[in-house]
């Protein structure tokens, strides 16, 4: 069972370019389609996704669609996981386009002069190496346990992150080799916010959420966002608590609708102008390149046939499963997300909320090649 919500005040506020095909209104049923076997109340716990939120951008226009139990609807908050390192990369973007901060500075600069983190052998790590997975830094501290109860990152605190970070050694040179680290991602939100003497919080929503509208996304919620809040499940279907945060916030610890992820999608296919638009280029640009990876900042940059450039991210907690795909030169982005997290049979991520967009994403392609070429026919008719 699914809802269809076509968003009019995006499509009419937000409309700005002719560029790309609008979403045709059987698009649900195609998308209903692959979303299906997802939300089939005969599966067990442990591989059911009770609700299901997609979220359609093309040419302009938006629409967002809502299938299982229908909890995710365009005004829910949900938890976007690590998807929030795209923001906190397009801060740093931003503050680069200020010239406050340099992409390719050091970013022990930035955390105060008592403050050491690892180098090798002179070379230093940097806020672009951070920003693109290229560090050195492991994906978590060692003495953060994920598994260890419901709120992992909730006591985890900036004097223990560069405390645990004054006694690694990096095991290669940075800028080296792609290694996905939350870890990296911390630090460059703690030394972002340090640049500017706030904290990252309050840096991320005057330099990125004000300036693209986004009043709906935060990292810690209202007493009126909270009751919009969409209840999470774990991968034994166990409801689970919505995530908090201290030093890892940057890493993902925002909470989005589907309405307010439509505007960043509008500002990423069509950057506004002035400095927030110059961080949305600076920050979709390749910036590091170790095969077969490329990465903007913190985007992951996919080559398609005819030149085309794909960016995306994903994000997981304990309750959510999401995941966010551009086109940005054929004005196209999904975002799909689910209120349950589960893991394949030998403990790995389960990442079929990662393969429904880019099929949806393949779906929304197809359609948008074949509306475009049946105009250029009817241009040459003419």
């Amino acid at each position: 069972m699914s809802t269809r919500i076509v968003c009019p005040v995006l499509c009419l506020v937000f409309f700005v370019s002719n560029v790309g095909a609008m979403i045709p209104k059987d698009f649900e049923v195609k998308v209903g389609s692959v979303v299906a076997p997802l939300v089939d109340t005969g599966q067990p716990a442990d591989a059911f996704y009770p609700s299901v939120g997609v979220l359609i951008v093309s040419g302009g226009h938006a629409a967002v669609y809502s299938f299982g139990r229908r909890e995710i609807k365009a005004a829910s908050l949900v938890e976007i996981g690590s998807v929030s390192k795209v923001f906190t990369s397009l801060l740093l973007a931003k503050l680069a386009s200020k010239k406050i901060v340099d992409i390719d500075s050091d970013a022990e600069k930035f955390l105060g002069t008592s403050v050491k983190i690892p180098s090798f052998n002179g070379q230093k790590i940097s806020l672009k190496h951070l920003s693109t997975h290229s560090s050195g830094l492991p994906r978590i501290p060692a003495d953060l346990n994920l598994a260890s109860e419901d709120q992992p990152y909730a006591d985890y605190s900036a004097e223990m992150l560069l405390k645990f970070l004054s006694d690694y050694k990096l095991p290669r040179p940075p800028g080296s080799e792609y290694e996905y680290s939350n870890m990296g991602a911390a630090l460059l939100g703690l030394a972002l916010a340090r640049a500017i003497n706030v904290s990252f919080n309050d840096a991320l929503v005057e330099e990125v959420l004000k300036p693209l509208d986004m009043s709906d996304t935060a990292i810690n919620l209202s007493i009126s966002q909270q009751l919009r809040l969409v209840q999470g499940y774990r991968w034994d279907g166990k409801d689970t608590p919505s995530w908090k945060w201290d030093v890892f916030a940057p890493t993902g610890g925002l909470k989005s609708t589907l309405t307010d992820m439509g505007k960043f999608i509008l500002a990423q296919l069509n950057p506004p102008e002035g400095l927030t638009g110059a961080a949305v280029q600076l920050s979709q640009a390749v910036h590091f390149t170790s095969k077969p990876q490329k990465m903007g900042l913190a985007w992951h940059v996919i080559d398609l046939d005819e030149g085309e450039t794909l960016l995306w991210h994903n994000g997981m907690t304990y309750g959510f499963s999401s995941n966010l795909v551009l086109a940005p030169a054929s004005k196209m982005g999904v975002f799909v997300i689910a209120n349950a997290m589960h893991l394949k049979s030998n403990g790995a991520l389960d990442d079929r909320i990662d393969q429904l967009a880019f099929k949806i994403f393949g779906l929304l392609r197809k359609e948008n090649k074949r509306v475009l070429t049946k105009a250029s026919k009817s241009q040459i008719k003419q």
